[in-house]
C-alpha cells in the first residue's frame, strides 16, 4: 500500500492477512516460457558479475520508457534481455566496474529503444 501512495501514506482499513483460514497452499515449479523474466533473472544470478548492475540499468530504461509510452509493455523483457546479451561479463568487477557496466546498460538500452520508438 506505501508503494502505491508513495511519498503519502494513506489510511488503508484491511484485516491483517490470515494465512491460517487460507485452508493449504499448493506450490509448483514456475513455467519458464510463461514466466520468462524469473528465468531470465535466474540467469543473470548464474552469470553473476557484472550482469546484475547491467540489469538493473536496462530495466530501469526500458520501464521509463514504458511509462513514458515510447515502448509497448512487452518489449521491457525483450530490451533488457538484448542489453544483457550484448554485454561482456566481469567476473570479479571491482566497483568501478559495477558502475561502468550500469553506466553502460543505460547507453545501450537507449539504442535499443530508440529503434523501438
Amino acid at each position: 500500500q506505501y508503494s502505491l501512495t508513495y511519498p503519502e501514506r494513506s489510511e488503508f482499513d484491511l484485516k491483517p492477512l490470515d494465512l491460517s483460514g487460507l485452508g493449504s497452499l499448493t506450490f509448483r515449479k514456475p513455467d519458464p516460457k510463461r514466466f520468462r523474466a524469473l528465468m531470465f533473472a535466474w540467469q543473470v544470478l548464474e552469470l553473476g558479475g557484472t550482469a546484475g548492475a547491467v540489469l538493473v540499468g536496462a530495466n530501469q530504461q526500458v520501464a521509463q520508457a514504458f511509462l513514458d509510452s515510447k515502448i509497448s509493455f512487452n518489449k521491457i523483457f525483450d530490451i533488457s534481455t538484448k542489453v544483457l546479451h550484448a554485454h561482456n561479463v566481469v567476473k570479479n568487477p571491482a566497483l568501478d566496474d559495477i558502475f561502468a557496466a550500469y553506466k553502460w546498460a543505460l547507453t545501450e538500452a537507449n539504442k535499443w529503444i530508440s529503434q523501438e520508438s
